[in-house]
């Protein structure tokens, strides 16, 4: 709304925060952002960070290799 209050056009603010055209233009019907109702992202990686870090920091940066650790651990 505060980009609207600085004259931009629907179609440049849609373009400037990443969105469509028409959703712009509902958000500014609307006057209001809807809040998001998606939970944090996790990757199916994430279990696997802890072992990718202190194999990275042990030494081991063949990526290669890494990942044919993890397929055996069964990601």
């Amino acid at each position: 709304m505060a980009l609207r209050k600085l004259g931009m056009s629907q179609a440049a603010i849609a373009e400037r925060v990443g969105i469509g055209a028409s959703t712009g233009s509902l958000w500014l019907a609307v006057g209001t952002y809807p809040e998001t109702t998606r939970g944090p992202y996790v990757s199916r990686l994430d279990p696997y960070l802890p072992y990718l870090f202190q194999q990275w920091e042990s030494g081991c940066h063949n990526m290669v290799r890494l990942h044919q650790e993890l397929v055996a651990q069964g990601l």
